[in-house]
């Protein structure tokens, strides 16, 4: 008898296309590739036996880059007094994912940008960078 094969229970996945990002308020299409990650160091803690006696935590960490397109990077600039990046006021990354069955949220909050520049050459068909953010936290909406 053959197996049945597994069906997604809402019949589709998430893709790039189905999200939504939204910076400091403003809705930014040339996004190519968002990361935002966080970790923690775990360990066990051994006593007088063979076997972990505990496990202690260390603090969380979190780590966040963005590819923006030139043209999006223009409009998070009027955002800074100077221009620059660097000097845009802690805000807040939405992703909105949205594939018309259900929607999930992420917000990075607390974001800084911690680089700032432009990267282009010869034939690039398009003008983009990876921008690297600080960022304390991560909300799964």
């Amino acid at each position: 008898m053959a197996q049945d094969k597994q069906v997604l229970i809402n019949g589709k996945a998430f893709s790039a296309s189905d999200i939504s990002l939204i910076i400091a308020g403003i809705n930014v299409a040339g996004v190519s590739a968002l990361t935002a990650t966080v970790s923690q160091e775990k360990t066990n803690n051994k006593g007088f036996s063979d076997e972990p006696v505990s496990r202690g935590r260390a603090t969380k960490e979190y780590e966040a880059s963005i590819d923006l397109s030139f043209s999006e990077t223009l409009k998070l600039r009027n955002l800074s007094p100077t221009r620059e990046l660097l000097n845009i006021p802690v805000f807040e990354v939405l992703a909105v994912l949205d594939n018309s069955v259900s929607v999930s949220k992420i917000r990075v909050k607390n974001c800084e940008f911690t680089d700032d520049g432009i990267e282009v050459a010869t034939d690039d068909p398009e003008v983009k960078r990876t921008y690297s953010l600080i960022i304390a936290g991560i909300d799964f909406i």
